[in-house]
């Protein structure tokens, strides 16, 4: 809504040059606008990495976060993963167990979110941290 009444504003003028520096200019600002926006949600689980890769695949620090925020999906679902079909194969009896491996499961998943919201701070401060078992797997992926 905001961009069709600036529009309007813009095409309303009837000095050209200024209307036309006043249109690069929102270009520049509307550009900018979604690139960060896009950049904040690469690390949104499936749909950041896609947006991420498709409309900024040539900047090389959204390449990079969204290479890491590939990884760290990755490896917590599989652990999840594993540790559910642990739960399953334990008897009913178990209810000790069962609650560590429940406790266990909620606190992956509070790590998992914590490094995605690390990793958007990041993002927005335009910073990168290397963590080296994350870089050895982010290496392997060509994008």
């Amino acid at each position: 809504m905001m961009r069709s009444k600036m529009w309007t504003c813009i095409r309303r003028l009837d000095n050209p040059v200024l209307r036309q520096k006043l249109m690069g200019r929102w270009d520049i600002i509307s550009k900018s606008n979604m690139r960060n926006n896009i950049l904040k949600q690469t690390y949104l689980p499936f749909i950041g990495w896609i947006l991420t890769m498709a409309y900024l695949s040539d900047d090389e620090n959204a390449r990079y976060h969204s290479k890491q925020a590939l990884v760290l999906a990755i490896f917590f679902a599989s652990v999840l993963t594993v540790l559910s079909f642990f739960l399953v194969s334990f008897p009913l009896n178990d209810r000790i167990l069962r609650l560590i491996f429940t406790i266990l499961t909620y606190l992956l998943e509070v790590v998992y979110f914590s490094l995605c919201i690390t990793g958007t701070v990041l993002i927005v401060k335009n910073k990168r941290i290397t963590i080296p078992v994350l870089d050895k797997y982010t290496g392997y992926i060509n994008i």
